[in-house]
């Protein structure tokens, strides 16, 4: 049965210097041919994988494009199947008239993620791999692009192929030891050694995985405090740029300002919000409200106090509702008499640095203290990293298993501890990929854009 030939655009639908459609299908090469001539009259059936012609792109013999082609064949291609690639120009006119031209020629619109899809389907790649695909093209820095790349590499598809290999071993003999009688009795410290060898790898997997996502998708970042605490300073500098109004009159920030920021190895997604206070002013009222909300919703807090002042009824409020974990407090205007109680802000938020905005003074040092309280600076390049929520669920499914099988270790018979790491194995292969419902499959592609 003929697999569907599908085509889109590859690159983004936006004006640029090149725009590549890409065709994949049994039909992919019948199909640009029907849209394309070379310059040297070569028809794309007779050439090599891996080889390109200059030509023109038609519709309705009419000439659309002057481009280059590339083909591909099955098996050595990205999805597996013959594939072509139109070269264009990057209007996005050309491109669609292009596209419309080989749709009208055989081609079908391909479904979110089709191509990539079709490139695990056709053994091209694990489904960790797939997965990363998604992650290395939404990167926002360098630590997220390495987490995606190990992943895309397949090291961490290799780490749980070696747990899965412990585990089939060890099915395999006591298999052998019910079923053949010269075959001694499988070990059981060698079991008990193999399964807590092979947790502890889950457990490290599992724990990674909140820091994957903070390197991945960057950390929600809410700077917090009383008016004129120097919040809107601090926004400013971390973005390099005159992003949030700054002046001595209080509320002058009556709504969130948001910024993505690189700051060394980690994205932040900057909210600088209004002054949290008491407030008459219908307007700033709303800010307030909407400042406390981000402090609810944020992954890290920067709340920021004036050294230079007494704690204010605003400043013990906010100090009374720290809640997040990653909190750090600012102690800003260091150049200024030093007044605030100090020993009181580093009670609740343990985590502090003490600055001066203006002056700059220790701003190194708040790039250090926000990388010691995230904890990710000693993450190395090849560290592996579960990439999704599916992969997450689907490894602590793994742990449990595993631990079903130690705990029934030290009560019950081997046979049920052998179910337990049967069932383990299964969960590894849906963990992988190896065996997967439609369901989930199409969960994971629906993510993707059309033309990847």
């Amino acid at each position: 049965m003929k697999n569907q030939t599908i085509a889109a655009i590859a690159t983004g639908d936006a004006v640029g210097s090149i725009s590549v459609i890409r065709i994949s299908g049994d039909d992919a090469i019948a199909v640009a041919q029907r849209v394309f001539k070379s310059n040297s009259g070569v028809l794309l059936k007779d050439m090599k994988g891996y080889t390109a012609k200059l030509g023109k792109a038609y519709r309705n013999k009419k000439i659309i494009d002057e481009v280059i082609v590339l083909v591909f064949k099955a098996p050595y291609s990205y999805t597996g199947e013959d594939m072509v690639e139109f070269f264009c120009h990057g209007g996005i006119f050309v491109t669609r008239q292009i596209l419309e031209s080989l749709l009208l020629s055989g081609a079908a619109p391909p479904g979110p993620g089709e191509f990539t899809k079709r490139a695990y389907l056709n053994g091209k790649m694990s489904l960790i791999k797939a997965e990363s695909v998604m992650n290395i093209i939404s990167a926002q820095g360098t630590q997220s692009l390495n987490a995606a790349l190990v992943a895309s590499e397949g090291k961490t598809y290799k780490k749980i192929q070696l747990i899965k290999e412990d585990l089939t071993v060890l099915a395999a003999q006591f298999a052998a030891s019910c079923d053949e009688e010269d075959v001694p009795e499988i070990n059981q410290n060698d079991i008990k050694s193999t399964l807590e060898v092979n947790k502890n790898k889950l457990l490290d997997l599992i724990s990674n995985y909140e820091k994957g996502k903070i390197i991945r998708e960057g950390l929600r970042t809410a700077i917090i405090g009383s008016p004129n605490v120097g919040k809107s300073t601090l926004m400013n500098l971390l973005t390099k740029s005159e992003r949030s109004i700054v002046t001595d009159i209080a509320g002058t920030t009556r709504d969130t300002v948001e910024e993505i920021v690189q700051l060394s190895e980690i994205t932040l997604r900057l909210i600088d919000t209004a002054g949290i206070r008491e407030t008459s002013d219908p307007i700033e009222k709303i800010g307030v409200e909407r400042a406390e909300k981000e402090r609810k919703n944020a992954d890290l807090i920067l709340t920021v106090f004036d050294a230079s002042r007494d704690l204010t009824k605003e400043d013990i409020k906010i100090l009374n509702n720290t809640e997040s974990n990653l909190n750090i407090a600012i102690i800003n205007k260091i150049d200024l008499p030093y007044k605030v109680d100090k020993t009181r802000i580093i009670s609740k938020i343990p985590f502090y640095i003490e600055i001066s905005l203006n002056e700059g003074t220790n701003a190194k040092g708040l790039e250090e203290k926000i990388l010691e309280a995230t904890n990710i600076s000693g993450i190395g390049p090849n560290q592996e990293f579960l990439i999704t929520q599916r992969q997450l669920c689907a490894a602590r499914s793994v742990l449990s298993e595993v631990e079903s099988a130690l705990d029934n270790l030290k009560t019950t018979t081997l046979d049920v501890v052998f179910i337990h790491i049967e069932e383990a194995i299964n969960k590894i292969c849906e963990l992988t990929g190896e065996k997967i419902t439609d369901a989930i499959s199409e969960e994971v592609f629906s993510r993707f854009c059309v033309g990847k």
